[in-house]
């Protein structure tokens, strides 16, 4: 029997531009799944048409030490 939805944590922190970016930029979000979490890995705003490498590097980096 389930109970619903369950709530995720998550924290959001203000910068110089505020709480939301300015203007029309696109926001990316990276996770995985291990067991039955999904692990929010990067976030980032997009600023090309392409995921910067060192963007890719960081989250494979992240997954492998979720996997341990």
């Amino acid at each position: 029997m389930t109970s619903g939805p369950k709530r995720i944590p998550a924290r959001f922190y203000r910068t110089e531009a505020g709480v939301e970016p300015e203007g029309n930029r696109i926001a990316r979000v990276l996770f995985c799944f291990a067991g039955n979490q999904m692990v929010l890995l990067l976030g980032f705003i997009k600023k090309a048409r392409k995921t910067p490498k060192g963007e890719l590097d960081l989250a494979r980096k992240r997954m492998k030490e979720v996997a341990r």
